[in-house]
Formats: structure tokens, C-alpha cells, sequence
């Protein structure tokens, strides 16, 4: 199964992807903005996109919607630092099946994965905070 990393910093991309590589068996291919995203979208068989949420220009919310335009099929998983009840609606009303927090545990950030990957939605989730 092919996954669509989406973020515009380079070392957010690299550490999402070592995580996922190690304990998934997707292939990632990696966008750095929403246009380069529905680009590989539409060239490539992706079948799921982890979209990063701020991005300059195109940001994952509009990039979101165009992918669900333009195929439907294809599951989002949004992933984003900030919590903000008007990103995680916003990402969910563009056809996001989840919103994930950056700071989520390996665990807690895979599970979100395979459940979008298999259609099923998910709920946004909180960091655990280590004490």
C-alpha cells in the first residue's frame, strides 16, 4: 500500500517516515506542498495521504479537499502540532478521516494509520504527556 507523506519541513517528513517504515509495511513517497501532493496524487497509485496541516501557499486543509475532488478514494490522515478546533474541523469537513497530533506516541500515531488506511474514521487524538 502506498502512503503520501505531506509536510513542508523537511526534517517533520523524515522522522514521520523512519516511523512509519519501521512499523508498517507502506511504501512513502514524500510532497513537500499541497499542489507537489495532488500531483503525486493523481500520477501515482497513493491510497493513503498523512497531510500536514499549516503549509505556506496551499495549505493541507484546501489541498485535502482537492484530493477528495479529484479521488475520492484515496484516504487523508491529517497531522499537525496544533490542536485547534478550527483546523481539526476544517481538515475533517475536507474529507480527512482523522486529525493526529505531531507529538503523538509512535503507538498512538500508527494506530490512526492502519485504521484510515482500512477505511475506518478516526477520532482526533491528544499527546500523551510523560511524567
Amino acid at each position: 500500500m502506498k502512503l503520501l507523506l505531506v509536510d513542508d519541513n523537511e526534517q517533520a517528513r523524515r522522522g514521520l517516515r523512519k516511523a512509519i517504515e519501521l512499523k508498517t509495511t507502506f511504501e512513502v513517497v514524500e510532497a513537500a506542498s499541497g499542489p507537489d501532493a495532488i500531483a503525486i496524487v493523481e500520477a501515482q497509485d497513493v491510497e493513503v495521504v498523512l497531510m500536514d496541516v499549516r503549509m505556506p501557499g496551499m495549505d493541507g486543509i484546501e489541498a485535502t479537499r482537492e484530493i477528495k475532488l479529484r479521488k475520492p478514494s484515496v484516504y487523508v490522515l491529517a497531522i499537525s502540532s496544533w490542536a485547534e478546533p478550527a483546523a481539526v474541523s476544517g481538515m475533517l469537513r475536507a474529507g480527512a478521516s482523522g486529525y493526529v497530533l505531531k507529538g503523538s506516541l509512535p503507538h498512538e500515531f500508527l494506530s490512526p494509520l492502519d485504521a484510515t488506511a482500512t477505511g475506518h474514521p478516526v477520532q482526533p487524538m491528544e499527546p500523551l504527556t510523560l511524567t
